[in-house]
């Protein structure tokens, strides 16, 4: 695998997830020994369920926005988000530090990496998996490599501290070692045994680690409406509203079962939703789900519907458009929260439907926690570490991976930045 390093090291790895996975290839790559310790009885147990077991590990678009961290806010209404991001992004030393991190180690990067790997990558819109989109076989591969070439794998080894020798070296289960790589990973999927018991060493050594949230996660929502719409799939414009306030918004393909919303458009807006709802905020999904009609032209439309479908009714006019079942609930909703019913103008009526349609609300309640989140949000804070993330107040300790306050979209961006991260520290340490 090469060997440039300056001198040995003897290193140890807490975690053989992705960033744990990618960061001991580049520290054997630099000539030092390397031990992993996992939790689990196998390596990449996370790594193996994603994208549904297809592996979507990174993407066309690395543009550092579809990143965040705990502290990011953006408060903006629908039509100025970008700019209001863009405003964020000049004067966030995290997003910066990100994004140099992504500049260096990013999508090419991790490409040629897999290719080196023997493990050719194929894109479709955007999103790139590897050749037999089986996830489990990437990881396999990975894990054969590493240890082939003489890293060894401790498994079934639970870290829940990390000591310090007299002459400062780590001590983790009666062994020394020179630096230590913290990737334990967050909290999100715990079955897997992302607990957060990484934060927990963190903490021990002197790291801040705040709260934490699941986000990629389903929404829970008025059970009375959703069991009305359980199974359908319907494609909007997803809006992100706390206390009235428009935060984000995404389109695709929304999911309901009779609990909650969910699909990816759901998923990005719970990044940016989950800390409000645990706060109580008033937290609202609204959906537009004929977003190429226009508020100014729903009359138009309406209008063109009624000499298409001549002479059908009120509740016939608009079949064929939305899912039935999501129809009816529309149809249902509507006549309920009519405040001004005018009989004598049907015309007004159906147009006014239209608009409803465009901007109906779910009342968002809770969420369904880390067992069916893809991350987690909140960690400790990229000022608490270098840009080679070792840690600024401890020498040779490094944190990777979903165990620092960085996550990012739906579509590869989490995976890229575990193999980001753990690039970077596998070199550096």
């Amino acid at each position: 695998m090469g060997n440039y390093s300056k001198g040995k090291k003897n290193i140890a790895i807490t975690g053989a997830g992705a960033a744990g996975l990618v960061a001991a290839f580049f520290a054997l790559k630099a000539g030092h020994s390397v031990t992993v310790y996992e939790k689990n009885e196998i390596a990449g147990k996370k790594l193996r369920i994603t994208g549904n077991g297809r592996c979507n590990f990174t993407n066309e678009d690395m543009s550092v926005s579809h990143y965040g961290h705990f502290r990011l806010s953006c408060e903006c209404s629908e039509n100025d988000a970008d700019e209001a991001f863009r405003a964020i992004c000049e004067r966030d030393t995290d997003l910066n530090k990100i994004a140099a991190i992504l500049k260096k180690n990013g999508k090419e990067e991790y490409i040629a990496f897999l290719n080196r790997c023997g493990i050719p990558c194929f894109q479709k819109n955007g999103y790139y998996y590897p050749l037999s989109e089986r996830a489990g076989e990437m990881t396999d591969i990975l894990v054969k490599i590493l240890i082939r070439n003489g890293v060894k794998f401790r498994f079934r080894e639970n870290i829940r501290s990390i000591e310090r020798s007299a002459d400062g070296k780590f001590l983790i289960s009666g062994e020394k070692y020179d630096a230590v790589i913290l990737a334990c990973g967050g909290k999100a999927f715990p079955s897997t045994g992302s607990d957060g018991g990484g934060f927990k060493i963190a903490r021990e050594f002197g790291h801040t680690v705040g709260y934490t949230y699941p986000v990629l996660v389903p929404l829970k929502a008025d059970p009375a409406i959703l069991k009305m719409i359980s199974g359908v799939r319907i494609k909007a414009v997803a809006y992100g509203l706390i206390d009235g306030k428009t935060i984000t918004s995404d389109r695709g393909e929304v999911q309901f079962t009779d609990t909650t919303i969910s699909g990816i458009p759901v998923f990005q807006l719970s990044r940016h939703l989950t800390k409000a709802i645990e706060e109580k905020k008033d937290v609202r999904i609204r959906l537009d789900v004929l977003p190429d009609v226009e508020d100014e032209t729903a009359e138009e439309f309406v209008l063109y519907r009624k000499k298409l479908l001549s002479g059908a009714s009120f509740e016939e006019l608009f079949e064929g458009i939305f899912p039935k079942k999501y129809y009816e609930m529309l149809l249902k909703q509507y006549h309920l929260n009519r405040n001004n019913p005018n009989q004598n103008e049907p015309d007004q009526n159906e147009t006014d439907f239209i608009r409803f349609s465009k901007k109906f609300e779910f009342r968002i309640t809770g969420h369904t926690g880390y067992e069916n989140a893809q991350c987690t949000r909140g960690g400790v804070p990229l000022s608490e570490v270098k840009e080679n993330l070792e840690s600024a107040k401890i020498p040779d300790l490094y944190i990777i991976g979903e165990m620092l306050d960085v996550d990012g979209d739906c579509g590869g961006y989490n995976l890229q930045w575990a193999f980001s991260s753990g690039k970077t520290a596998g070199e550096n340490v």
